[in-house]
C-alpha cells in the first residue's frame, strides 16, 4: 500500500514540475488591439511566477494567464533579444515581441508595427548590413501557404515594414561569407542570391539538393548548421565548403528546436516546444538544460557580439567592437581566431580545385576530432545518467527493504 501510495506521489509531483517548466507564460493579451499598427509596446508579457498582492486582482490575473511559446529569437542592438510567439486561433498576428532578459522569462510587447500585415505571420528572423531587421511571413489562403520576404525601413524595430520582391518561396534567410543572401526555400533546400544585391528577386538553387532544412546558421567554425524541416533537430555540414558537402545525418543534435543562436560563451541558446533551452558545452551536438535550471556557474566568454551576429545572421561589422589589451600577455587582438577562419575561407574559395580539395580534406579531418570529442562527452553524459538512475533506483529500494523489515517487525 505504502509503495502505492508514493508511486502516486511521485507521478503528481512529476506532473506539476512539467508543467511549472512548460514553455513561457503571459498576460491574456485580449486587451490588445489587433490593428497591426497599433502601439502595443507598453503591454507587458509576465511570466507565471509573477503575482499581485492584491487578491482580488491576483484572481483575475489567474484567469487571464495564458501559454505562449517563442519560437522565433535572435539577439537585439540594444542589449536585448527579439522574438515571435506562436500566435492563437483569433488572436493578434502581430506576435513581435522584445525581451532585455531570457532568464527574466519577462517580454514586452507586441512591438508597433510588429505584423508585415493583416494576414502574414511572421516565421523567420535575421538583420541585413544596415542592422535593419528583415523576416519572412507566411500567410494561408485556399489552404495554400506562401512565404513572403520584409524588411524594416530602417533600423527602428518600430518602423514599418517593406516587402522585398522575390521569384521564389523562401521560407528563412541569412547571408554567406560573401555576403550574398541564401535560405532556406519552401521545400528546405538551398537557395542563394546570383549578386549582393538581395532587393533582386532571382535566386539561384536548389544548390547541392540535400534532407530538407527549415533554418540555417553558422556554428563557430563557419560550418554551415541546419534545424530539420520534418524533425527539429539539428544538422551539420560534413564539410568547409557548404555547396559541396552533404548535411551529416550520423552526428546530429536529437533534440528538437525551433531556432537558436550562440551565446557569448560559445554555447546555443535555442527556442523549443519545452521553452527556452541552452547547451551544457560548447558543442552543437552537446545536450540542453532548460534555461531557468542552468547551473549557475560562471562560463567563460570565447565569442564577441560580432561574432554572435555573424554566426546567426552571416554579417560581420554589425557592431563596434573595442581593440582588447590582454594584460598577461601585453598584446592586442581583435577577433584574432574568427578572422583567421574567414581570410581562410576567403582565400580558398580562390585556389585551384586540387587546391581546394585538399584544403578540404584537412578541414574535414579536424571535424572528424570534432565529432570524436563530442561523442565522447555525449558518452560521458549518458554514462552520469546512468549512474545517476541506478544510485536513486538503489537508494529507493533500500528505503523500500526499509520498510519491510519495519512493517514484519
Amino acid at each position: 500500500m505504502m509503495y502505492k501510495l508514493v508511486l502516486l506521489v511521485s507521478i503528481l509531483l512529476l506532473i506539476l514540475i512539467v508543467y511549472k517548466k512548460n514553455p513561457e507564460h503571459f498576460d491574456n493579451i485580449n486587451n490588445i488591439n489587433n490593428n497591426n499598427n497599433t502601439n502595443n509596446t507598453n503591454n507587458t508579457y509576465n511570466s507565471a511566477n509573477n503575482s499581485s498582492n492584491n487578491a482580488g486582482k491576483e484572481e483575475t490575473e489567474k484567469k487571464n494567464k495564458i501559454k505562449r511559446v517563442v519560437c522565433n529569437i535572435i539577439p537585439g542592438f540594444q542589449k536585448n533579444y527579439v522574438g515571435t510567439f506562436f500566435p492563437e486561433k483569433g488572436g493578434t498576428n502581430n506576435t513581435l515581441i522584445t525581451t532585455r532578459s531570457l532568464e527574466s522569462n519577462r517580454w514586452m510587447g507586441p512591438v508597433k508595427n510588429g505584423a508585415v500585415d493583416s494576414n502574414s505571420v511572421i516565421v523567420d528572423l535575421t538583420y541585413d548590413s544596415d542592422r535593419r531587421l528583415m523576416c519572412v511571413a507566411i500567410s494561408l489562403k485556399d489552404n495554400n501557404s506562401k512565404f513572403k520576404i520584409f524588411r524594416k525601413e530602417s533600423s527602428d524595430i518600430t518602423s514599418k515594414w517593406e516587402e522585398i520582391p522575390s521569384d521564389n518561396q523562401i521560407r528563412s534567410l541569412m547571408f554567406d561569407t560573401d555576403n550574398k543572401l541564401m535560405g532556406c526555400g519552401n521545400d528546405g533546400q538551398i537557395y542563394k542570391k546570383y549578386t549582393e544585391d538581395y532587393t533582386k528577386p532571382e535566386w539561384d538553387g536548389p544548390i547541392n539538393f540535400d534532407i530538407p532544412m527549415k533554418k540555417i546558421f553558422f556554428d563557430k567554425d563557419l560550418y554551415l548548421l541546419g534545424i530539420g524541416l520534418e524533425d527539429g533537430k539539428l544538422y551539420k555540414k560534413r564539410g568547409f565548403f557548404w555547396s559541396e558537402e552533404n548535411w551529416d545525418t550520423n552526428n546530429r543534435n536529437d533534440e528538437a528546436i525551433y531556432d537558436a543562436f550562440h551565446a557569448l560563451d560559445g554555447r546555443l541558446i535555442a527556442t523549443s516546444h519545452r521553452g527556452i533551452l541552452k547547451q551544457k558545452n560548447a558543442d552543437f551536438m552537446s545536450p540542453y538544460y532548460l534555461l531557468d535550471e542552468y547551473p549557475k556557474e560562471k562560463t567563460k566568454n570565447i565569442l564577441n557580439k560580432n561574432d554572435v551576429f555573424m554566426f546567426r545572421t552571416g554579417l560581420r561589422d554589425l557592431t563596434v567592437e573595442k581593440i582588447v589589451e590582454d594584460p598577461k600577455e601585453k598584446e592586442v587582438s581583435l577577433e584574432a581566431p574568427l578572422q583567421r577562419i574567414l581570410e581562410f575561407k576567403k582565400n580558398a574559395k580562390n585556389v585551384c580545385k586540387n587546391k581546394r580539395n585538399f584544403m578540404s580534406k584537412k578541414i574535414s579531418d579536424n571535424y572528424s576530432n570534432i565529432l570524436l570529442v563530442n561523442k565522447q562527452a555525449k558518452t560521458i553524459d549518458n554514462l552520469e545518467n546512468l549512474i545517476s538512475q541506478y544510485e536513486n533506483s538503489m537508494n529507493y529500494r533500500v528505503g523500500v527493504d526499509a520498510e519491510g523489515e519495519q512493517s514484519g517487525n
